[in-house]
């Protein structure tokens, strides 16, 4: 693997003692314009400066990709609107009813 022969170069003489790597490595789907592209992680970890793994990280980016977009998009909502509401800064609108 290319990504290896790299880390085995560069670390850990390139990069300081204490420093945390995060490498994210899949596969990339490109598609033709006007389509979307795709990625498939297949690894997340967190390195320390020698290149070991202190921590994988692909289980929870899987789990957290898999959420319902529009469910994280109201719960983003909902807290945004909790923030403003704690400000005293909220703007409510009016909706009348059609009868």
């Amino acid at each position: 693997h290319l990504l290896n022969r790299i880390m085995e170069k560069c670390l850990p003489k390139d990069v300081p003692e204490g420093t945390k790597i995060a490498l994210l490595g899949g596969i990339q789907v490109n598609t033709p314009e006007g389509t979307p592209e795709y990625f498939l992680p297949k690894k997340f970890s967190i390195l320390n400066h020698s290149g070991e793994v202190k921590e994988d990280m692909l289980q929870e980016l899987m789990e957290e990709g898999n959420k319902d977009i529009k469910r994280v998009i109201k719960e983003m909502k909902l807290a945004k609107k909790t923030e403003q509401l704690k400000a005293g800064i909220v703007d409510v609108p009016i909706v009348e009813k059609a009868m």
